[in-house]
């Protein structure tokens, strides 16, 4: 059954939402998306997709930069 399948798994939630897969929004409101949200233990969703890709690479340094600047840091989910 399904528990089976997940028994070796963590289950995470994600609570910040880039929206990076929206095509009518810029890499520098992806990267306002995330920064107006995060807060400690924040775990953001990015997309590996060729419809995210220029947002994803657009806003990836602004997003890191600001992340940083709020004086967090990043953590391997493992880790947490």
């Amino acid at each position: 059954g399904l528990m089976d399948l997940i028994s070796d798994h963590k289950v995470i939630m994600w609570d910040v939402l880039a929206g990076d897969f929206d095509p009518s929004i810029s890499a520098k409101e992806v990267a306002s998306n995330v920064l107006d949200n995060i807060q400690a233990g924040s775990v953001i969703v990015m997309h590996d997709s060729q419809k995210a890709k220029a947002n994803v690479l657009g806003s990836l340094q602004l997003i890191i930069e600001g992340i940083r600047e709020k004086g967090f840091s990043f953590r391997n989910i493992s880790d947490i």
